[in-house]
């Protein structure tokens, strides 16, 4: 079986007390794969490397790694078949969707390629007319990526490109959930010419390798995607160092149907938001408020629309969704089910597991 291991100084690493875990397929419980799984020692050789990494990096010409980053996106192009069959396999939404996923990862480097070279300073007016005020945006130093299983790729992307773009150097995290794309992104990255240490990822449990990534003063810039717990511990602990943060957290999102509403439109859009990525999404439809008078209507449209979703393994390319990631997110379905039931709604469509 195949091992996933850890990028760390620009060498493929096994965790140093030799652990490894286990990726099970959530649509059959077949394993995928194994991995290193890292531990405080792991984080903070890859902190080391990043830092060791960072000032000749800061140098460069944004248009040189606005170049790699470029070479970046064509390997992951290359790759992506690849990448996003791993993606089904460890996360369960369908490879059309996967595939999605992993293009518009690709995008997001060529995206900061370019965006990297008008990272303009400014100048400000001054009073004194024998000085000049100028504003020069400098790399922060080395920041570390932690990002979720949901969308374990595309979201990844947006954190890694726009940093090494800016001249900082990385140290990212995957979710141990579904760490097997991430890595083989991170490693198309890597391989597209970055110097060693530049670009690091460690595998392992947030509350250990995330906690070290967080707590350790050579990480200057925190970049999180999860859940609004997390989000306020990451906050609270990163204020101790002063570092940078961006922290994208739970959501709600509340569907509106207007009375003079397109019935279909509105139905097909309030379909895609709702059951997209099995609903595992923070911006997923979560309640929706219909005009009274089109609200029979509109239910019935969504109802005749949702029995038509096909639900199965993510590799048959006849499914509309794949599996429910795992047996948490199930449950938390269940509950909310329950709950919205006692509290006196009614099933219009399903109701049930899908055999």
């Amino acid at each position: 079986m195949k091992r996933f291991k850890m990028l760390i100084d620009g060498k493929a690493m096994e965790s140093a007390t030799g652990k490894v875990a286990l990726i099970l397929n959530p649509a059959n419980q077949v394993p995928v794969a194994e991995f290193s799984l890292g531990g405080r020692e792991d984080a903070n050789s890859a902190l080391e490397a990043a830092k060791k990494a960072f000032p000749k990096w800061a140098k460069n010409n944004p248009r040189e790694r606005g170049e790699l980053l470029h070479r970046g996106a064509d390997l992951v192009r290359e790759r992506a078949e690849v990448i996003a069959r791993l993606l089904t396999q460890e996360q369960g939404k369908p490879l059309k969707y996967a595939r999605r996923e992993v293009l518009s990862s690709a995008e997001a480097l060529d995206y900061y390629a370019e965006e990297g070279k008008r990272n303009f300073g400014e100048l400000a007016p001054s009073t004194n007319p024998n000085s000049r005020s100028l504003v020069i945006k400098q790399p922060i130093g080395v920041a570390a990526v932690i990002s979720p299983w949901n969308y374990p790729v595309d979201l990844l992307a947006w954190k890694v490109a726009p940093a090494l773009a800016a001249g900082c150097t990385i140290v990212a995290k995957p979710s141990s959930k579904a760490p097997l794309a991430a890595t083989e992104f991170i490693r198309a990255v890597h391989e597209a010419g970055l110097p060693p240490g530049v670009l690091n990822l460690v595998h392992g449990p947030g509350g250990v390798v995330g906690a070290e990534l967080v707590n350790s003063p050579i990480s200057r810039k925190i970049s999180f995607t999860g859940e609004t717990k997390t989000g306020k511990w990451i906050m609270e602990k990163a204020s101790r160092h002063v570092k940078r943060l961006s922290l994208e957290l739970g959501g709600h999102s509340p569907f509106i149907v207007c009375e003079d509403a397109s019935i279909e439109m509105a139905a097909e859009s309030c379909l895609h938001r709702a059951f997209s990525n099995m609903g595992q999404i923070c911006i997923s439809v979560n309640r929706v408020y219909v005009h009274e008078n089109v609200a029979e209507e509109f239910a019935s449209e969504l109802v005749r629309r949702t029995q038509g979703l096909r639900i199965g393994n993510g590799l048959d390319p006849k499914v509309d969704l794949g599996p429910m990631f795992s047996e948490d997110q199930r449950q938390k379905t269940k509950d909310h089910i329950a709950d919205a039931r006692k509290r006196g709604a009614k099933i219009l469509c399903g109701g049930h597991e899908p055999d």
